[in-house]
C-alpha cells in the first residue's frame, strides 16, 4: 500500500472510530448514564470504547457543539448542570412534538412492531427493577420505537436533541417516582390504541405520560434542586 492510500486508511479508521464514540456518548446520555453536571473522563471512556483519547476528546466536542456537553476553561468536558428553567422548557416541547410523532406513527407502524412495543411495555412493568440502567434504556427503546415508525426524519432528530439534553434528569426519576408513575397503564393504553390505529388515543397517552413524569422533575428541582 502507498503512502497515500495507507494515509486515506488511516483517516478513514479514525472517522469510524469518532463516529462510533460519538453513537456511543450520545446513547448514554439520552438513557442518562450519565447525570447533570458530572464529568467526563476522556481515559476512561476511552478504555471502556477499546479506542484512544483522540477520537474521544473529537467526539465529545462535538456533542458540545451540539449543545448536551460542556466544555470549561479548564479543558474538561462535562454534562450541564442541572436547571429546572432550562428542563421546563425542554418538557413542553417535549410534549409538544412527541405527541404528534407518535400520533404520525400510529397508520404506519407495523404489527410485528407494535408487538416489540408492547414486549418492552411489559418488561418496564415494574415498581422496583433490579437493573436501573436496563430499565432506562429500555423506556427510550418504547418511545423511540414509535416515533421511529412516524417515518418523520427531521422531527426525529428534534426530538432526538431534546433527549440528549433531558436524558441525564432521569437520575431524578428513576426509580423514586417508580412507585407513584401511571406509565404502567399508560403504556398498554398506547399500545392497545397503536392496534387499534386510533392517533388521537395514542398521542394523548404520550402527552400524559411525558407531563406526569417530566413534571414531577420539574417541581422537584424547583423545590428543593438537584439531589
Amino acid at each position: 500500500m502507498d503512502e497515500f492510500h495507507s494515509g486515506q486508511s488511516v483517516e478513514m479508521d479514525d472517522n469510524r472510530s469518532r463516529w462510533r464514540v460519538f453513537e456511543a456518548v450520545r446513547w448514554r446520555l439520552i438513557c442518562g448514564e450519565y447525570g447533570p453536571g458530572e464529568k467526563i473522563k476522556l481515559r476512561s471512556l476511552a478504555e471502556a470504547l477499546d479506542t484512544s483519547v483522540t477520537p474521544v476528546r473529537e467526539a465529545l466536542l462535538q456533542l458540545v457543539a451540539a449543545g448536551a456537553l460542556t466544555h470549561s476553561h479548564q479543558r474538561s468536558i462535562s454534562v450541564p448542570p442541572a436547571n429546572w428553567e432550562t428542563y421546563s422548557e425542554v418538557r413542553g416541547l417535549r410534549i409538544l412534538l412527541e405527541g404528534r410523532q407518535a400520533a404520525y406513527a400510529t397508520s404506519k407502524i407495523t404489527l410485528d412492531e407494535i408487538d416489540r412495543v408492547a414486549e418492552i411495555a411489559r418488561r418496564l412493568d415494574t415498581k422496583s427493577p433490579s437493573d436501573l440502567a436496563k430499565h432506562k434504556a429500555d423506556l427510550v427503546e418504547f418511545h423511540f420505537s414509535i416515533y421511529r415508525a412516524a417515518a418523520r426524519p427531521t422531527a426525529l432528530r428534534v426530538i432526538e436533541g431534546l433527549w440528549l439534553q433531558s436524558g441525564p434528569y432521569l437520575n431524578y426519576l428513576i426509580p423514586d417516582y417508580l412507585p407513584y408513575s401511571s406509565g404502567p397503564q399508560l403504556r398498554t393504553i398506547i399500545c392497545k390504541a397503536l392496534r387499534m390505529r386510533d392517533a388521537m388515543a395514542v398521542a394523548e397517552a404520550v402527552e400524559t405520560d411525558l407531563r406526569n413524569a417530566l413534571g414531577y422533575m420539574v417541581d422537584r428541582l424547583q423545590r428543593s434542586g438537584p439531589l
